[in-house]
């Protein structure tokens, strides 16, 4: 698994930024095991997040060095990091904001122009960004992944950015792509383990033959535990 996380990593380039090793490369290095608890696993995307937020904000001449609960608190970074992966600008700001109001009115700057990108805001909002709620910051920059790199560019950082995520999540499964290797079913049950413990305990004693009944079996766990839209429906004939 080393090997090919190792080689995933050298598409992705990175900025050198203070306080970080001169690799050159977007560095996953130190969030690589299977987090055991829920604060292991906040620490694991604040490092993989800071680590793709410093890539996109390269052009801004900022880099993230600090914690990511407390690197939008202004709303500037939050502001360079919506302009550059949106590729819009969101207006007029303060670029020297020094009152809560000020900081407040950067970040509601940003989060405007994600809504009239069609990305739905639900349960965040200015405050929660200014005082470092890092829950829903990390949550924000999740749909920003998803909407501007995954889904709708598809571009190659995006997608290996959700492959590292997957085989850190998972990294018994030996997850390659976000196709072929989900075909069986128990990728998708491993996931959903991952996601809830208990909800698909057996999952390594699935039979890869059965992978339609198995496929079935985690998206309506998926769907009933995680209100996951289901993406193929069993044939009936």
């Amino acid at each position: 698994m080393t090997t090919t996380i190792e080689r995933d990593q050298q598409s992705l380039k990175s900025p050198r930024s203070p306080g970080r090793a001169a690799t050159g490369q977007f560095s996953f290095k130190g969030s690589l095991y299977l987090a055991g608890h829920e604060k292991d696993w906040i620490e694991i995307q604040k490092n993989t997040f800071t680590n793709w937020c410093n890539v996109q904000i390269q052009p801004y001449g900022v880099q993230i060095t600090g914690d990511l609960a407390e690197a939008f608190e202004d709303g500037l970074t939050l502001v360079y990091l919506v302009e550059a992966v949106s590729t819009k600008k969101v207006g007029r700001y303060n670029k020297n904001p020094r009152l809560y109001a000020q900081k407040l009115e950067n970040i509601t700057c940003a989060l405007r122009l994600l809504e009239s990108d069609g990305i739905k805001l639900v349960n965040i909002g200015n405050e929660d960004i200014a005082n470092g709620n890092v829950k829903l910051i990390l949550g924000l920059l999740w749909r920003l992944i998803l909407h501007y790199q995954i889904s709708s560019s598809g571009s190659a950082s995006g997608k290996q950015l959700l492959l590292l995520w997957l085989k850190n999540a998972v990294p018994d499964r030996n997850i390659r792509n976000v196709t072929t290797d989900w075909n069986d079913g128990i990728s998708l049950s491993a996931l959903n383990e991952f996601c809830q413990p208990g909800l698909c305990p057996n999952y390594k004693s699935l039979n890869p033959e059965t992978r339609l009944s198995n496929a079935s079996d985690a998206m309506n766990a998926a769907e009933t535990n995680f209100k996951s839209r289901r993406w193929f429906h069993r044939n009936s004939s």
